[in-house]
């Protein structure tokens, strides 16, 4: 099926490769702006998402685009650097799950595959050792035990699901059912199964959302791949299976990098993005690929502001 920008909506937001957000505008002629440059479409965010949907739009034969990044490379949280002779990551580091069975494949599995990403499988299970403050300490039973009181957790935030039953935090999902960490050990082993994972402590965190992220990740029957963690260990960098497939059909004029959004202004007559340099792009259509802790943040102001119903809330 080919897309015709007439029936998609003039302002999109991709989060991920799960998430779509939206809403209508009404579609108008093509813009023009004396006070910048004009596109069709604009795409706000070069990571994962934004390369993805301007892949999607190329194959669809839609060229009239351009891809706007802030970093001076594309990858967005694929951010890699020199440390002690090797190339380190300090953004995502893992493809987690690939594939199961006949199930479906992880796309960035296939992305990692056919650009060449030199990878290892990681045994977060296998090849445990624990240390405490005292040295190397074996606890490696106590970390098993977190390990299973995390399934349960997910067990417990279905069950809430399913009988329509407000969510709770993360922390008053274990306390429900009863796995509150005691000693020193016992919260270590916590911190490895959730904060370390989730990257937000249990309180920060959503109940059901993080129940729900596990299953959509690592649980084929619930729409994930497998529960396989495969590490980069790349030292060209993790950001490498994007970056080429980007060069595989991105011109150098559509792509604007070191160009930070300042302000999205949008209405029934279209999109314009200003930069902090004071430029500008003004286009028909937008799709927005900001992480949500960077729309949480206002670090990009819309205006007008979205209605409340599209607005991201904590």
């Amino acid at each position: 099926m080919r897309l015709y920008l007439k029936h998609i909506t003039p302002f999109l937001f991709l989060t991920g490769s799960r998430g779509v957000y939206g809403f209508v505008i009404p579609t108008r002629e093509v813009n023009t702006d004396s006070e910048g440059s004009t596109t069709r479409v604009l795409v706000l965010g070069g990571g994962v998402a934004g390369v993805i949907a301007a892949r999607t739009l190329h194959e669809q034969g839609i060229d009239d685009f351009v891809v706007v990044e802030a970093r001076d490379e594309l990858g967005g949280r694929l951010h890699s650097t020199p440390f002690g002779g090797y190339v380190v990551e300090v953004g995502a580091n893992w493809i987690q799950g690939k594939q199961k069975h006949n199930g479906q494949i992880n796309p960035i599995w296939t992305l990692a595959q056919k650009h060449g990403l030199r990878t290892h499988i990681s045994d977060f299970y296998g090849s445990l050792k624990t240390f405490d403050e005292t040295g190397e300490a074996d606890f490696v039973d106590v970390f098993n035990a977190a390990v299973s009181n995390f399934d349960g957790y997910v067990d417990y935030a279905g069950y809430r699901l399913s009988k329509d039953l407000i969510d709770l935090t993360a922390r008053s999902t274990y306390d429900c059912i009863g796995k509150i960490p005691r000693n020193a050990h016992e919260m270590a082993a916590e911190y490895m199964n959730f904060d370390w994972e989730y990257a937000q402590t249990p309180l920060q965190s959503s109940g059901i959302a993080t129940a729900r992220n596990s299953n959509f990740t690592f649980e084929p029957e619930a729409g994930g791949f497998s529960d396989v963690n495969i590490m980069s260990i790349d030292q060209r960098g993790f950001k490498t299976f994007i970056q080429q497939e980007a060069e595989s059909f991105l011109q150098p004029e559509q792509l604007r990098l070191n160009t930070l959004v300042n302000d999205v202004e949008w209405s029934d007559s279209g999109v314009k993005a200003v930069f902090s340099n004071g430029s500008s792009i003004s286009a028909d259509y937008a799709i927005c690929t900001f992480s949500f802790g960077v729309l949480k943040n206002d670090d990009v102001k819309f205006v007008p502001d979205f209605p409340g119903e599209f607005r991201i809330c904590h």
